[in-house]
């Protein structure tokens, strides 16, 4: 059994599948242990991760959807074409994108991360849903708030219909940045950059949460329609992989639309 968290907001929608991968359970081996769900990490148990999973979610495989992420704000309308793409094999994983919007039923959109924020992402009325991957430089570049704007441009999503939730990542506790990342951040948010930032003991830390979160209501949705699974994957480095803390191994957020409803 592979252990997944669920959001109590996303939970309350019957039409909406929802998750967030951990790394207990699974087959995985040292130094991969134990759901490793990256096929490109050199694991030869990773797929079998990802089967396992897909079997337990009653979700074929073949209806997820995995991007090739690089850190953009490059977000792409996901169609049925975009089925299974990238789920056994890393090379036809959708490139140069971070982000992911459907309105279309039984396509499980995927989020990769070791430390990035997972983002999802739901229009409870238009039934119009969300994937992200915001590390520092996507929060930097807005695509919390720009997956927002592409729902409401494509599908004339309300800001008030639409519930999200920041899944688990690196907290502000263990994301120690450089200058080179404030001042990224200033570019884009002038002096409420400071906001996101906290100087202790003459290094400086990030909020990754704080930044989505500011994101998402700076889009206009009300802040009780945002959840927040505030688990810090450095902190909690034996229930979830951390890229600071020289992981491989990847787990993977998910959010689909079910046929019948």
């Amino acid at each position: 059994m592979i252990n997944t968290l669920n959001s109590q907001l996303l939970a309350k929608y019957p039409f909406i599948k929802h998750f967030f991968s951990t790394r207990i359970g699974g087959h995985s081996h040292s130094p991969f242990q134990w759901a490793n769900m990256s096929i490109k990490s050199g694991d030869p148990y990773s797929l079998k991760n990802r089967q396992q999973l897909a079997s337990e979610l009653d979700v074929p495989l073949e209806r997820f959807v995995f991007m090739d992420q690089i850190h953009s704000d490059n977000i792409l309308i996901a169609s049925e074409q975009d089925a299974g793409k990238g789920s056994t094999s890393a090379d036809d994983a959708i490139k140069y994108y971070d982000a992911l919007v459907t309105n279309k039923p039984n396509l499980m959109l995927i989020v990769t991360t070791a430390d990035c924020v997972p983002v999802l992402i739901a229009d409870t009325r238009k039934k119009v849903i969300a994937a992200v991957h915001a590390g520092w430089r996507g929060s930097a570049k807005l695509i919390t708030f720009k997956a927002v704007q592409k729902m409401k441009d494509g599908y004339n999503s309300s800001p008030h219909d639409i519930v999200a939730v920041i899944g688990p990542s690196i907290g502000p506790c263990c994301y120690q940045v450089g200058q080179d990342v404030l001042e990224a951040f200033k570019y884009t948010f002038a002096r409420k950059a400071d906001d996101f930032f906290e100087r202790r003991k003459n290094k400086l830390y990030l909020d990754l949460w704080k930044v989505n979160k500011y994101q998402l209501l700076q889009a206009g949705i009300p802040e009780q329609n945002i959840d927040h699974i505030a688990l810090c994957t450095s902190c909690n480095n034996n229930k979830f992989y951390s890229a600071r803390r020289g992981d491989k191994g990847r787990q993977i957020a998910g959010i689909m639309l079910k046929q019948n409803h």
